[in-house]
């Protein structure tokens, strides 16, 4: 997986620069970046890094980071040991002594429930209004053809929103920029997101019980919110 070097907020005056690195193994590595240490040349034959986390389930993405709110890590593992399945996880980061470290805290969850990802889910992003607490809004699209957003909630993330992007891909990641979010999908398209106004808005409407074989009309009120041109046909 890919390496992502975390802010001073990581890091303590001892080991003050730090990454963390992910991979198909399903361990998360809390890095020195001033020494990188090695495989198993640590005490009693141990990986030389600061923290291993388990993370039960591969990763080939790269874990998303924010410094505010104390310091947290998220990361997507594609699989999973032990029914665990495809999940959004949430790490959180500590001191130990004078030692930097990070543990698993919680995961992605919608009404209380761990949302599943599927395989080959891509990488979260997060957005925020610079390290203000309670800002981070994490972004993230799995393996299902949907994009979904979250706040945290404690040590878990809460969906606050979700919308289908028509056609799965795998490793899809967000991109961000000018207040917009966009996703690339798997029939070839870039959809795009912004906050604001929806150029239409409308009460929705309750077609209560209708018997097979019968019709109920309703009228739909639709109002435009912008300029807009609607195509004739």
């Amino acid at each position: 997986g890919g390496i992502s070097l975390l802010p001073s907020q990581f890091g303590t005056t001892a080991v003050p620069r730090t990454a963390v690195i992910v991979g198909k193994a399903g361990l998360f590595y809390l890095l020195n970046r001033d020494k990188m240490g090695g495989y198993q040349v640590g005490a009693g034959g141990s990986d030389d890094v600061l923290t291993t986390v388990n993370l039960s389930g591969a990763t080939w993405g790269h874990p998303a980071v924010w410094p505010g709110d104390g310091g947290y890590v998220f990361v997507t593992s594609n699989g999973g040991t032990g029914g665990l399945g495809y999940r959004l996880q949430v790490l959180k980061y500590g001191v130990n002594g004078t030692k930097p470290t990070i543990s698993l805290v919680g995961t992605a969850q919608t009404a209380g429930v761990t949302d599943n990802f599927g395989a080959y889910s891509g990488s979260p992003v997060v957005t925020s209004n610079g390290t203000n607490a309670g800002s981070a809004v994490v972004w993230c699209v799995g393996n299902t053809a949907q994009l979904r957003v979250y706040k945290l909630n404690g040590s878990n993330l809460t969906r606050i929103f979700a919308d289908s992007t028509g056609s799965t891909a795998k490793f899809q990641t967000v991109g961000v920029g000018s207040g917009r979010v966009y996703v690339g999908t798997g029939d070839g398209n870039v959809l795009g997101y912004g906050a604001g106004t929806a150029s239409v808005t409308g009460a929705a409407l309750d077609f209560g019980t209708v018997a097979v074989g019968q019709q109920k009309v309703l009228t739909a009120t639709i109002k435009a919110n912008q300029n807009l041109t609607i195509p004739a046909g």
